[in-house]
């Protein structure tokens, strides 16, 4: 049971960390377009 809610959270870190990447990525896209 353990292994499987640490498998979750380790997921929920991925997808979290993916979701700013996106943020900063379209951030960046956005300021480039603005310049």
């Amino acid at each position: 049971m353990d292994q499987i809610n640490d498998a979750r959270l380790l997921l929920r870190c991925v997808l979290a960390l993916q979701a700013v990447n996106l943020e900063q990525k379209a951030g960046l896209v956005l300021v480039g377009c603005n310049v």
